[in-house]
């Protein structure tokens, strides 16, 4: 048996991309936790062994499984429901993503496809209450958001320069497509605007520092 090393409070400093490097290092002889990874190609599982087993741990994927038809998708709907009955939002979580994995299906013909779907749509008011459909949608709105100020600041800049300096259209558009920081582009137009003439604006579209 090894001897235990004494505890390095070094260790708390190390970013943890370097620790698999300096661990042994540290701790010479002690071997240090280990994650041993196996790929597991869902598409050569039998979906009929899990569902036949009432395996509902593995329920979620199933879809992407062979063997796999609507009937047993069904079957594992229904004991989803009375496995996770009266806890709702663990209900609504294997039902996502029992849902995402049913759309990337490719075993599964359109019709058979369609009818779990239609069942799974008997749910969506109880997915829309799950805290992470939630987290993801305001995520989404937030992100739609900035898209949308970084979209209306390019269109300003190349609008503007079009209007005031016409032989330089072709450069603004370059630079406000090529740029996707709503900072960086309120930065340029600032500039821009304060510049006295057209010289000094296509110095500012040109110069590389306009978008770092």
């Amino acid at each position: 048996m090894n001897q235990q090393q004494p505890y390095d409070s070094s260790i708390k400093a190390i970013f943890s991309e370097d620790a698999p490097a300096i661990l042994p290092l540290l701790l010479p002889g002690v071997e240090v936790l280990t994650f041993n990874f196996r790929v597991l190609p869902l598409w050569l599982l039998d979906a009929r062994q899990y569902v036949a087993e009432h395996d509902v741990s593995m329920y979620t994927l199933l879809p992407m499984m062979d063997h796999i038809d609507a009937n047993m998708l069904l079957q594992a709907i229904d004991e989803l429901i009375e496995y996770c009955k009266g806890n709702d939002s663990k209900l609504a979580r294997r039902l996502l993503w029992l849902n995402v994995f049913l759309r990337r299906a490719e075993t599964l013909p359109l019709v058979e496809k369609t009818r779990v779907e239609e069942r799974l749509e008997m749910f969506d008011e109880l997915l829309e209450q799950d805290e992470f459909v939630q987290r993801q949608r305001v995520r989404g709105r937030q992100e739609g958001k900035i898209e949308g100020k970084i979209e209306e600041a390019q269109e300003v800049l190349i609008n503007y320069v079009s209007i005031r300096y016409p032989s330089l259209t072709s450069l603004a558009r370059q630079r406000a497509e090529a740029i996707t920081q709503q900072a960086q582009l309120q930065n340029i137009l600032n500039r821009i605007f304060a510049a006295p003439d057209e010289a000094t604006v296509r110095s500012i579209l040109s110069s590389s520092s306009s978008v770092a």
